[in-house]
């Protein structure tokens, strides 16, 4: 009958989409640093690690936030417990110590993202919120200018932007089910749009920028399943 026949085609597309959800799934694990391996290319600077601090903002070793530092442009190192890893020429990171080596900045970033996972997923209130400069467009000059201050805040279901923009005080509130990750510099800034509206938030504290776009992907990870 006609709604038999409905059932069935919800449960083939439902079964297709899965399909590609996987297929998707899996192309996104391509993995650059596995290629160099059998690759072994050299790069001019390819030991200079400046910048990934803001990537990386967790000791893998005591899993503190935020004392990720780099010393001598190659060498990534905990302030906390000392754990150092030293990059070479083809972007390998190499121990400098006797903890357990980490050879692939990927591998880094995944069990960053995958610990904060964890705490999401197990129900901690993780709600991140720090001081923000409020940059618009201007379509005059066609760029990124200064429109305010404020603070920006991130909790399970949405952004709220509040403070002052143009001279005149203004809040609102964001819904981040529909982001999947969000333009963004480490160690600088977020944009959060809003219809038309991007807002560009140069953080106050720009370590935490890494950390705002892996819980908008994550979040944005569990809601989807």
């Amino acid at each position: 009958n006609k709604t038999a026949n409905i059932l069935d085609r919800k449960a083939e597309i439902s079964a297709l989409e899965e399909e590609i959800r996987q297929k998707t799934d899996k192309a996104l694990d391509f993995d650059a640093y596995k290629e160099q391996e059998q690759l072994q290319f050299t790069y001019l600077g390819g030991n200079n690690v400046e910048g990934l601090e803001h990537v990386l903002y967790q000791c893998p070793h005591c899993h503190e936030e935020f004392t990720v530092q780099v010393r001598d442009k190659d060498t990534l190192y905990c302030t906390n417990c000392g754990f150092a890893h030293k990059s070479d020429h083809m972007g390998f990171l190499h121990n400098c110590g006797d903890t357990e080596e980490i050879r692939y900045v990927s591998d880094w970033s995944k069990d960053i993202y995958n610990r904060l996972k964890e705490r999401v997923a197990a129900g901690e209130d993780l709600t991140l919120s720090c001081p923000t400069d409020f940059h618009l467009i201007d379509p005059k000059k066609n760029k990124f200018v200064p429109a305010g201050q404020g603070r920006i805040t991130l909790n399970s279901k949405c952004f709220v932007l509040e403070g002052v923009l143009h001279g005149q005080e203004f809040s609102l509130n964001v819904p981040i089910g529909s982001f999947a990750s969000l333009p963004f510099k480490p160690g600088k800034y977020i944009e959060v749009q809003d219809g038309p509206d991007i807002y560009r938030c140069v953080l106050g504290d720009g370590k935490l920028a890494m950390k705002f776009i892996n819980l908008v992907k994550i979040r944005y990870e569990l809601n989807k399943r």
